[in-house]
């Protein structure tokens, strides 16, 4: 009885709109709770291999750890210098307490689900509101190249960073509009995560989030250029904070990078120039457990998904026909979108050439992960198309919503 009343107790300071996020998440993390293990996936024995060598690390009393002992035949290997770690900090706190490697990785992974749901959530919901935010994050939790980086690639740490992208949008708008040192501290920890979750995606990422910081600075103009000068210096006090902190990683992978072999990661099947997306790829429902690289005929999804790609153009249409609050931030991630879309095609070729990091992005592809961010935001804002603008403020469910929640996780999945 005791302990039914402190749960009782627990669930009425949780919004309900959480509740809903994390019950929907279910279907997007059900296959991982059973005792099978997806080793086909593109990366899936590297996961529970590197998690090996840094819970090995750990137990010897590094906890740091930048060297896997028995990578290249027992000679060892850097590994952890050029590929962050954090994730692996979670699944390490998973396995001390008791869970198997192949288990701590599929806990880190349905933490990785219900967290990437709800930051979207919060970010979606200071934009549009509640209900848009709810919609927002289930879309970002089952937008087809999510489910892909887990069940096709099992890419263990670039699946993790989908917390901290909605997360990082989010506490820098606060800041910008709070203009309080603690949001610069968040700010900062938030941006430092991603780089110490993911590089590649905290590189590509930062191409969105500095013209972002910089519309919502010019949208201040009524304050003054004084006001905004300041804003700025906020802003950049918080991105230094994130170098600053990231850079026990970031140091040593740029200055020791030159004892490594950077071709293996970067030529051949590595090479950027493989691995452009096209137009048709973009709307195809094709669902396959191969590689990218191979144009047309790739046997790996490259997807923005139908139903995302319908939800944003109907939110986005909407809002500007019936003035929804939050039309800036819709033309600004709308044309973020267009770009990031760009960017992916072949026509982008000489933009990769002239980037110096893009070699170490990889695959234009990756991408993709960008255009699920921008494009389950937007999709939220749809939320005000089908049920009116602030039609159910006043009542904690909505049915129209729910059916459309289903929609989005019927939609995608088939693909879990």
């Amino acid at each position: 009885m005791q302990v039914s009343y402190r749960l009782t107790k627990l669930l009425s300071g949780v919004s309900w709109n959480v509740i809903l996020i994390v019950a929907l998440s279910v279907f997007a993390w059900a296959p991982l709770v059973g005792p099978p293990y997806f080793l086909n996936a593109h990366d899936a024995p590297h996961s529970i291999f590197y998690l090996n060598q840094f819970d090995q690390a750990i137990r010897d009393g590094v906890f740091y750890p930048r060297w896997g002992v028995d990578f290249a035949l027992g000679y060892g290997y850097p590994l952890f210098n050029i590929y962050s770690s954090l994730a692996f900090y979670v699944a390490e706190a998973f396995h001390l307490l008791g869970a198997g490697l192949t288990a701590a990785v599929k806990l880190t992974f349905i933490l990785g689900f219900i967290l990437s749901g709800l930051t979207m959530y919060a970010f979606a919901k200071r934009v549009f509101g509640a209900e848009a935010g709810v919609l927002a994050g289930v879309v970002y939790i089952y937008v087809p190249y999510h489910l892909l980086d887990i069940y096709v690639r099992c890419a263990f740490v670039e699946f993790f960073s989908f917390i901290f992208l909605p997360l990082i949008l989010l506490l820098f708008h606060d800041l910008i509009e709070k203009r309080r040192l603690r949001y610069l501290a968040l700010a900062g920890l938030a941006y430092a995560g991603l780089f110490l979750t993911h590089a590649a995606t905290a590189f590509i990422f930062t191409m969105l989030l500095v013209p972002y910081v910089a519309f919502l600075i010019f949208s201040k103009f009524r304050v003054g250029w004084v006001e905004m000068l300041r804003l700025a210096g906020l802003s950049l006090g918080s991105a230094t904070l994130a170098v600053a902190l990231s850079s026990i990683f970031l140091l040593p992978m740029l200055v020791e990078k030159g004892y490594i072999v950077e071709s293996q990661w970067t030529q051949g099947s590595f090479g950027y120039s493989k691995h452009f997306v096209y137009p048709s790829q973009l709307l195809s429902p094709f669902w396959g457990y191969g590689y990218a690289g191979e144009g047309l005929q790739d046997d790996m999804s490259l997807q923005l998904g139908v139903l995302t790609t319908i939800l944003a153009l109907v939110g986005v249409t909407y809002s500007f026909w019936k003035g929804v609050r939050g039309r800036g931030q819709i033309a600004f991630f709308l044309v973020a979108s267009l770009l990031i879309i760009l960017a992916m095609m072949p026509v982008a070729l000489p933009l990769w050439e002239a980037l110096p990091l893009a070699a170490f992005v990889q695959f234009p592809w990756r991408l993709l992960g960008l255009a699920a961010l921008t494009m389950s935001f937007l999709s939220g804002s749809a939320f005000h198309a089908f049920s009116g603008v602030l039609s159910f403020e006043h009542r904690r469910w909505q049915p129209d919503l729910v059916v459309l929640l289903l929609v989005v996780v019927l939609a995608s999945y088939s693909y879990t």
